[in-house]
């Protein structure tokens, strides 16, 4: 058996919230077994650079996108890394489509 540690799995989640500095804006946890890497920016326009920095620089392995993003950004961030790791987004089903207009239009109330 061997007594080799497991590696580190790095993953990053990437939030967008209006307002944030994307360099300082960020939280990283790590528990001896995964380094969880969160990043806010404030324009989706930024979203496919701030992935790629994060696949050359800090090593990550995996990528999920806040809600907010969807699929063409999704599409957007698995070009500008040449698909080299997975990349998730979370997607509303058709049974909480109110419930996700209501919370965006909380969030675009509090933004402008």
């Amino acid at each position: 058996m061997s007594s080799k540690a497991p590696s580190l799995l790095v993953q990053a989640h990437i939030l967008m919230l209006e307002g944030m500095d994307t360099p300082v804006d960020r939280i990283v946890r790590e528990d001896g077994r995964v380094r969880m890497i969160i990043v806010f920016v404030s324009e989706p326009a930024m979203v496919a650079q701030v992935a790629v920095d994060l696949v050359n620089e800090d090593g990550v392995e995996l990528i999920e996108l806040d809600g907010g993003l969807g699929p063409v950004w999704a599409a957007n961030v698995i070009e500008a890394i040449d698909g080299r790791i997975p990349v998730g987004f979370v997607t509303f089903g058709a049974e909480s489509l109110r419930g996700a207009a209501a919370y965006g239009a909380r969030y675009e109330a509090q933004t402008s």
